[in-house]
């Protein structure tokens, strides 16, 4: 990925998830490429939001019968997000699998798509339903977004797994470009020497 400089943060956000899009080859729903760009303002401005225990504040917004339930879910679903798709070694460090991350973050996610199914709220309970429906797709564009991580660690045991439970496209170009990478030529001539 290229760095370009855009006047605004919004901007500057939606350029690198085009990057990202281009390098997953995944395509995003313009409202989803919107939801994301904004999520990682949001995350920017509020770190915080990260820092408690998911699964709590999963149990704790399920709990919570005011008004402030939605918000609450939105956080849980939106830090899944983050946590699988830009930090997941966060699973590791946390004692938790990939499998975890995604399956929560779907529900909180699905949980408000039904709670607003309602004629007036059409458009929001679409919105967090396609959350729900395409969440390995975004989680995929925000692990494409690291790939200019020189020093990140490529496991291809979890994009198996990704790409094994949940269709991840990304994980697959992944294994696919790892296969490539071990039956090179050079590979094949270092394999020979040893």
């Amino acid at each position: 990925m290229t760095l370009s400089l855009h006047p605004t943060s919004l901007g500057q956000w939606q350029a690198l998830l085009n990057e990202a899009q281009l390098a997953a080859a995944i395509t995003l729903q313009e409202e989803l490429e919107s939801y994301l760009a904004f999520m990682l303002m949001r995350f920017c401005q509020r770190p915080e939001f990260t820092q408690n225990p998911i699964g709590l504040e999963f149990l704790l917004a399920l709990d919570d019968l005011s008004t402030l339930q939605d918000q609450k879910l939105q956080e849980v679903g939106d830090t899944c997000l983050l946590f699988s798709g830009l930090f997941p070694e966060n699973a590791y460090k946390r004692r938790v699998s990939m499998n975890y991350y995604i399956e929560l973050g779907q529900t909180a996610y699905n949980l408000l798509s039904n709670k607003y199914h309602q004629p007036k709220n059409k458009p929001s309970a679409q919105l967090y339903s396609s959350l729900c429906g395409q969440f390995v797709s975004m989680r995929d564009v925000l692990d494409a977004m690291r790939d200019t991580d020189a020093n990140r660690n490529n496991d291809m045991l979890l994009y198996f797994y990704l790409w094994d439970k949940f269709k991840s496209t990304y994980a697959l170009k992944k294994l696919q470009l790892c296969s490539e990478i071990f039956s090179s030529p050079s590979v094949n001539i270092i394999k020979k020497l040893h």
